[in-house]
């Protein structure tokens, strides 16, 4: 099974708080600092994201809310860089309204995936860990 995000689009509106469970808050200040600005109107929650998928972005097409859900077992397994790359492809998907791009660079004659907003982690992950700053400035330009 690789492991998968997905973008979910909502007909019926949802009443969502703000909200962010305190595991992801840590996360999410790096988001707001790293992208200069302020997530709001969001929950980040634990729930079921189905088999395929580590975490989903869920919009409601008729309000502004908006709503992530990481799967439990990921995230209690998941590294410190993992759990980042999770949320900050989430909140990519939620907040800056980006699409999956699954293209690949040259950087330092390697290739790695081109942004955060691959489609899974796969070659991700130790990418992220040499071009953590790429990888932030790409995300949030």
């Amino acid at each position: 099974m690789l492991p998968n995000c997905g973008t979910v689009k909502q007909d019926e509106h949802i009443d969502v708080r703000t909200k962010i469970s305190k595991a992801f808050s840590e996360h999410v200040a790096n988001f707001e600092h790293i992208c200069d600005m302020k997530v709001n109107a969001i929950t980040i929650k634990f729930g079921n994201t189905g088999k395929s998928r580590i975490g989903y972005c869920r919009l409601s097409i008729d309000t502004p809310e908006k709503e992530i859900v990481i799967q439990r077992d990921y995230w209690d397994k998941a590294s410190y860089n993992e759990r980042e790359v999770l949320v900050f492809h989430e909140l990519g998907h939620c907040i800056l309204d980006r699409d999956h791009d699954n293209t690949f660079i040259i950087k330092d004659n390697k290739s790695i995936p081109k942004s955060i907003m691959k489609s899974n982690n796969i070659g991700l992950l130790v990418s992220y860990e040499t071009y953590k700053t790429y990888y932030h400035k790409e995300l949030c330009e």
